[in-house]
């Protein structure tokens, strides 16, 4: 009891159009699309990618991917298998012995004489019938994963190159060049201007009193100077 995946990264042009052709490789080989996430538009970008999810019989696979590849360039394949024998043997012995069990419960059930033990089996045997139910669900899980093999397939869009552009020469281009770094300088200038205009508002603010209080001062002394130097008894003089 094998189960078998595989993962594929195609690059494409686009991603509409590749899904399109792996819905119908999916539905040739007998399967189906389970997931589609497809990413469309003018984006010219590696990273916008789209995720599509197929489901084909096992022996199936092979097939697919061979078809898949032909969409655009294989850049990824992986293919994962996983042996699933011991499990499925383990799930099905424990569905017998739980039918068993359960066989046992309702033979039990009709030989209950009082409703006390008639309610102990009913509950007893409630409860393994759940069990069973989880079991084969496991068992049904297990077996489509053996019939059935998943294949992710990331759809990668070609990233268009743009052309590098011819550079200028001649008058026109340095008229051009001259008048950028004319604007260059100028920004930066202004930027220094204006970082400093806070600063220089503020030491007016500051600096204005101070200078004025200073020259104040300054003027007075000589005045009081030249009154202390004039000789005592002398006249003032007439007007």
């Amino acid at each position: 009891q094998i189960t078998r995946s595989a993962t594929m990264t195609v690059v494409v042009s686009d991603e509409s159009a590749a899904a399109t052709r792996l819905r119908a490789i999916a539905t040739a080989h007998g399967g189906v699309v389970t997931t589609e996430n497809v990413v469309s538009g003018g984006e010219k970008s590696y990273y916008a990618t789209s995720t599509i999810v197929l489901s084909v019989p096992a022996d199936e696979l092979d097939g697919a991917l061979t078809d898949i590849a032909a969409v655009g360039e294989v850049t990824l394949r992986t293919i994962q298998s996983t042996d699933v024998t011991a499990k499925v043997a383990d799930v099905g012995s424990r569905i017998t012995t739980m039918r068993a069990s359960i066989a046992r419960m309702q033979e039990l059930l009709t030989r209950a004489g009082s409703v006390t033990e008639i309610a102990q089996v009913e509950t007893e045997l409630t409860n393994r019938e759940a069990d069973l139910e989880s079991l084969l669900a496991q068992q049904k899980v297990l077996a489509q994963r053996v019939a059935q093999s998943p294949i992710t397939v990331t759809l990668t869009r070609v990233a268009v190159v743009e052309p590098n552009p011819v550079p200028e020469t001649g008058f026109i281009a340095g008229l051009k060049a001259g008048w950028h770094a004319l604007k260059v300088f100028g920004v930066a200038l202004l930027t220094v201007v204006g970082a400093l205009l806070p600063f220089l508002a503020v030491l007016a603010l500051i600096g204005v009193p101070v200078v004025w209080l200073v020259r104040r001062r300054g003027g007075a002394r000589p005045k009081v100077a030249a009154e202390s130097n004039r000789p005592s008894g002398e006249d003032a003089p007439t007007l």
